[in-house]
C-alpha cells in the first residue's frame, strides 16, 4: 500500500513536468491548452487526488500473482466545466492495466477548471498510473 501511495505521489508531481504536448491543440472546436495561468485542480487538492487513485485503482489479480508491474501513461483533458474528457492511453503496459487506468481516470469527479487570462479553459493533462 505504501508503494502505491508513493507511486501515486510521484505520478501527481510528475504530471506537470511531463506535459510535453504542443502548447495548444484542438478538440471539438475548442482550444485545449497545456500551459495556463491557473492549472486545473482536483477537488480537495493533491492529497485528495492521491487518496482517490489509491482507493479506486485495482491491480488486476492475474498480474498481482505473477508480480508483473509497470506504468500506464494516460492523457486527458479537463474541459471548461471541469469534466474529464478525451482520456486515452499514451503509453501502454498491457490490456488489463490500460483498461483499469482508463476506468479510474474516467471515474474522477469534476475538477476545478484551469484558467487563462481570467477565463475558464480546457487543459491537457497527463498522468502516469503505476501498477506495483
Amino acid at each position: 500500500m505504501k508503494k502505491l501511495i508513493l507511486g501515486v505521489l510521484f505520478i501527481f508531481f510528475g504530471c506537470i513536468a511531463q506535459q510535453s504536448i504542443a502548447q495548444t491543440s484542438t478538440v471539438d472546436d475548442n482550444t485545449v491548452y497545456t500551459r495556463v495561468d491557473k492549472m486545473p485542480e482536483f477537488p480537495g487538492g493533491q492529497v485528495a487526488l492521491v487518496k482517490f487513485l489509491s482507493k479506486n485503482i485495482k491491480y488486476p489479480e492475474k498480474f498481482k500473482k505473477e508480480k508483473i508491474n509497470g506504468r500506464v501513461f494516460v492523457s486527458f483533458v479537463i474541459d471548461k466545466t471541469g469534466k474529464v474528457i478525451k482520456a486515452k492511453i499514451e503509453k501502454s503496459l498491457n490490456e488489463l492495466c490500460d483498461a483499469e487506468a482508463l476506468r479510474v481516470i474516467n471515474k474522477m469527479p469534476d475538477w476545478i477548471p484551469g484558467e487563462k487570462n481570467g477565463e475558464k479553459v480546457a487543459v491537457q493533462f497527463g498522468l502516469p498510473v503505476n501498477f506495483e
